[in-house]
């Protein structure tokens, strides 16, 4: 989703987003301290679990997008989902033919993390 943002407010928007994990540790603490004494420990799963139970149906209307699309060698999927993001819009899509620019034709490994180079980062990212 985060790839149809422009690029200058993409960090602003990512930032927004990870302020929400905090805040909802905090609401998940606060409806703990209230729910649990009362009703038990059961409900407050069942209530922590109906948001991302809504967000797993909503994931199903919700199209990959056309830059998976073409990095995956599916081009008309790709341009069926421009068509619909143009109408919706209210624009015309371009005219154009779609191309791969991240397309590479290595792809990295696990040994390539903990080379000499990598691997004081590796570790600190995965700790």
């Amino acid at each position: 989703m985060l790839e149809y943002l422009p690029s200058s407010t993409r960090a602003t928007i990512i930032i927004v987003i990870e302020l929400f994990w905090s805040l909802g540790s905090i609401f998940e603490y606060l409806m703990a301290m209230f729910i649990v004494p009362i009703y038990g420990w059961r409900v407050l799963t069942i209530l922590s679990a109906l948001p991302i139970s809504v967000v797993a149906f909503c994931m199903y209307f919700i199209p990959e997008s056309p830059r998976y699309y073409v990095a995956s060698g599916r081009q008309e999927l790709a341009e069926d989902v421009l068509k619909t993001i143009a109408l919706t819009n209210k624009h015309s899509l371009p005219q154009g033919k779609l191309v791969d620019i991240n397309a590479k034709d290595e792809c990295g490994s696990i040994k390539q993390l903990f080379h000499a180079n990598l691997k004081r980062t590796s570790c600190l990212l995965a700790f």
